[in-house]
């Protein structure tokens, strides 16, 4: 109940603008995230670009010395260890896949209909993996992803995108294992941010539901 009315307080209402500066690339600025219970992941941004045979995205964060050697995953058991989604609109067409998560969970409009998305809680029980998810079929299968010191990279098998060209509209939301602090989306909104602890049993509950 504190930790909500904290952060009911210190969101109150929040613009947080995301430029797009070319397709499959986002920015985010700095000083923007929620302070989080065990680390506050404050996104610089995201891009998800095709490479090859593959969609290969990055998400950087501006993390401070905590972690000089890398981000730690969920299978780390650290509390503070990275957890959210990423999620694409693979054919750019919001009247198409499902509604965002982000939107379901902070009322922000992100112009995505979502096809499929990363989710990175299953890095838990699947070290150096995360889960590849299509919004109406359900599991695909695992992704490799890299932590380091400042980023993570995740690379995707078009092929488990529906065999897709790469060019895809994206969106994150991540956090440390309590709830969210930060988000990035195609378009600029403004937002008036739930208390995270509400969030984070959401968050949770979607896990459950996938297990």
């Amino acid at each position: 109940m504190l930790v909500k009315k904290v952060l009911t307080c210190f969101f109150a209402l929040a613009m947080m603008c995301a430029t797009v500066s070319r397709a499959g690339v986002l920015t985010d600025p700095s000083g923007d995230a929620a302070p989080g219970i065990y680390f506050s992941y404050d996104l610089l941004g995201l891009s998800a670009l095709p490479v090859g045979s593959d969609l290969v995205v990055t998400v950087p964060f501006v993390t401070g010395p905590l972690f000089p050697a890398a981000i730690p995953g969920p299978s780390s058991l650290l509390n503070e260890a990275l957890y959210g989604y990423v999620e694409f609109d693979t054919d750019q067409n919001p009247g198409t896949g499902s509604p965002s998560y982000i939107t379901s969970l902070l009322a922000v409009p992100t112009g995505l209909g979502v096809d499929y998305f990363l989710d990175f809680w299953m890095e838990g029980s699947n070290p150096g993996m995360v889960g590849v998810f299509n919004t109406t079929s359900g599991f695909v299968g695992l992704a490799p992803i890299v932590y380091g010191p400042t980023d993570v990279t995740i690379t995707t098998p078009l092929a488990m995108l529906g065999g897709d060209d790469g060019i895809v509209s994206a969106g994150s939301i991540i956090g440390d294992y309590n709830g969210p602090t930060d988000y990035v989306v195609p378009e600029p909104a403004s937002v008036l941010l739930l208390g995270l602890g509400g969030v984070a049993v959401a968050l949770r509950a979607r896990k459950s539901r996938k297990s």
